[in-house]
């Protein structure tokens, strides 16, 4: 199927000075962007996705469908440090930009807490996807693809 571009937001990660590339992974694709000029470590970019790139892969939460992709791309795009893990500091960051004005750091800390199941100061994917209402099978099968994925484009 063909169809324009999806725009998406990423986030600049850390290490990557302005002109160079860094990956992003969405509809199952790895692409490279381009740091513009001026633009620092947590700078939110509009990026244009090739309609093929962006083909969404639905899973069934409850009454509702959600793009696990769309879910991946959001836990890489908070992820500034690119290290596949979320501190908490990213976390807040990712939902000051996502809740805007309706942003209460107390309910992020509370809800960072309540995601780290492991208790170890930070949230893997399988943990943001459970989050996100995914059940822990499907959660952990898509962060073990994830993560191939991620190890076979380094």
């Amino acid at each position: 199927p063909t169809g324009p571009p999806i725009q998406i937001q990423v986030v600049v990660p850390g290490g990557f000075p302005p002109g160079s590339t860094f990956p992003v992974q969405y509809g199952g694709t790895m692409f490279n962007v381009s740091v513009p000029p001026n633009a620092p470590k947590g700078t939110i970019m509009n990026v244009q996705v090739p309609f093929q790139q962006a083909q969404p892969q639905y899973i069934q939460v409850g009454p509702q469908q959600m793009d696990l992709n769309l879910i991946i791309s959001q836990f890489t795009n908070i992820d500034a440090s690119g290290d596949g893990k979320l501190t908490l500091d990213e976390f807040r960051r990712g939902q000051a930009n996502i809740m805007g004005a309706q942003y209460n750091d107390q309910m992020c800390c509370m809800t960072f807490q309540q995601l780290d199941s492991n208790m170890d100061g930070a949230l893997d994917l399988r943990e943001f996807l459970m989050g996100n209402g995914v059940d822990r099978q499907t959660a952990k099968a898509v962060m073990d693809s994830w993560r191939a994925q991620r190890k076979a484009v380094k």
